[in-house]
């Protein structure tokens, strides 16, 4: 992911994210290597921050990691409740369907390195093989 995209997300939601110190030392944080997923998320991303600003998290509330696996959007959190466990399945619900490199929809999954593609972000992605 872009990092003027993490940039911009863990300034607005500073209190959410562990120390900087944290994040910049690997052997602290997942964090250490960003959000681990495509630019295709971006718009997912910024709705599901903002979902759980509304939803006045914990003051412990930490992200611990983002990333894409099995072509959905993992989003990793220490100090939850319900309400932003419910959030956060949303999301990763949505992310089976939304491109991770264009954010088009619909999109479905690919065989191999399983990611979830629209058409056309396949297609450059296979002829580039």
């Amino acid at each position: 992911m872009k990092e003027e995209f993490e940039r911009k997300i863990i300034s607005k939601y500073r209190s959410m994210f562990p120390s900087e110190e944290i994040m910049s030392d690997e052997t602290k944080s997942c964090l250490f290597w960003g959000f681990e997923c495509g630019d295709g998320w971006e718009t997912l991303l910024e709705n599901l921050f903002e979902e759980i600003s509304k939803a006045n998290p914990p003051s412990e509330f930490k992200i611990a990691q983002i990333k894409s696996k099995f072509g959905g959007l993992r989003f990793y959190v220490d100090y939850d409740n319900e309400q932003i466990r419910e959030i956060i399945r949303k999301y990763e619900d949505l992310s089976y369907n939304t491109c991770e490199y264009c954010g088009v929809s619909p999109a479905t999954q690919t065989r191999g390195w399983i990611t979830t593609l629209c058409k056309e972000c396949y297609a450059k992605k296979e002829s580039a093989h």
